[in-house]
């Protein structure tokens, strides 16, 4: 394949994790590619990562190929959200995403112009290469870790849940390893910040704050547990043969509790009156006997999804028959999504046309005022009129 890839990536690292195995396939295979923060460039082949909204793709590039950063928005609302339509391929992890797909595709936005496939899980590939293990032994001595047992904590956001983790969790038996996102700037605290907590452990032997950008896969192998409110990082959890906890009374970024995760059947959904006793127990030990049936369930092509996009995209790019079938969708739905559909996308081919004009402040401001919700009003609004009119 003679034509060039770029990743619209938007600057972030969470995106960038996303796709970078993507690229490394690409370029094995003499395929070019380059990373570019502005989703307005030109490309061959595009592929976007979901922070470049509401930038449309279709009027610069041949091929347009969409990717969550995070498995969670795979199994939601995310291809509205996104609004696939502006693009040509939607990708989603496996065979449980696809399924839910096919509920959300009865919305006209759900669908891009050519299909959506379930390829895999590009940022797991790396768990399954050879050179993997002694990696991730070289970071364990990094860490100086001096306990066998390990849990790891890694939060969407943080809340203020820390202390209660480190108040549950007998650091006389395990190692407690604290993981949060380079995004994460304490911006959902109350009256204190990540450093302040910090500060109360830093003198703690068994507690360790990990660097915000190691990637979460070496720190998912070699945890025995992993505390999370992230749907994407507990199924990022089965790949790793980590043992998946939520604590479902803990506050969010909302400020609503937890609730329990509908995700996987996996996931321990424990009280934090329950996690000192889990933690006792023999029950943090990851003994799911139908581990690789709900691996399979939940990601196609383990190991090798980068390959398995990057066939997927040659074939498209050179009009030959895709190696893996497009996920049926569902009937199509209301005449009022399919105006906000085409709403939608109105605006951002006329945003698109007003940004190159643009400062790149006065253009960062557009972009981040999302006004997707001021169509969404409009569209709401529409339907109450069409319902009082019936």
């Amino acid at each position: 394949m003679n034509k060039q890839i770029t990743f619209f990536t938007a600057g972030a690292e969470k995106c960038e994790q996303a796709v970078r195995p993507i690229a490394k396939e690409a370029e094995r295979r003499g395929i070019g590619t380059r990373f570019s923060k502005d989703p307005l460039d030109s490309a061959e082949i595009g592929v976007y990562t979901s922070k470049v909204w509401p930038i449309t793709p279709r009027s610069n590039t041949d091929l347009s190929v969409f990717l969550f950063h995070g498995l969670d928005s795979a199994y939601s609302s995310g291809p509205i959200r996104y609004n696939w339509s502006r693009f040509d391929v939607g990708l989603l992890p496996g065979q449980a995403a696809a399924s839910r797909y096919r509920r959300y595709s009865q919305h006209p936005a759900a669908r891009p112009s050519i299909g959506a496939y379930a390829v895999g899980w590009p940022k797991s590939d790396i768990l399954f290469l050879s050179s993997f293990q002694q990696k991730v032994n070289e970071y364990r001595e990094s860490l100086e870790l001096t306990k066998d047992r390990v849990v790891l904590y890694a939060p969407t956001y943080e809340c203020g849940n820390l202390p209660r983790l480190v108040d549950s969790v007998d650091t006389s038996t395990y190692e407690l390893l604290i993981k949060h996102g380079n995004y994460d700037e304490g911006q959902y605290l109350e009256d204190t910040s990540l450093d302040a907590l910090y500060s109360q452990y830093i003198d703690e032997e068994s507690v360790t704050i990990l660097d915000s950008e190691d990637n979460i896969m070496f720190a998912l192998a070699i945890a025995d547990v992993v505390v999370s409110d992230s749907d994407s990082i507990l199924l990022e959890a089965l790949m790793a043969e980590t043992n998946p906890v939520t604590v479902t009374d803990w506050p969010v970024k909302s400020g609503s509790l937890r609730g329990g995760s509908d995700i996987s059947s996996s996931v321990n959904e424990l009280a934090e009156a329950e996690l000192r006793d889990f933690f006792h127990t023999s029950r943090c030990d990851y003994t799911t006997p139908d581990l690789d049936e709900e691996r399979d369930l939940h990601f196609d092509n383990i190991g090798t999804s980068a390959a398995a996009t990057i066939d997927l995209i040659q074939a498209l790019a050179g009009s030959e028959e895709p190696p893996v079938e497009p996920i049926t969708p569902a009937e199509m739905a209301s005449r009022w999504q399919k105006v906000e559909t085409q709403v939608q996308n109105t605006l951002s081919l006329t945003l698109s046309s007003i940004l190159v004009r643009l400062s790149d402040s006065q253009r960062k401001w557009l972009v981040e005022s999302n006004l997707r919700h001021v169509v969404s009003k409009l569209v709401s609004s529409g339907k109450q009129r069409d319902k009082n009119h019936r």
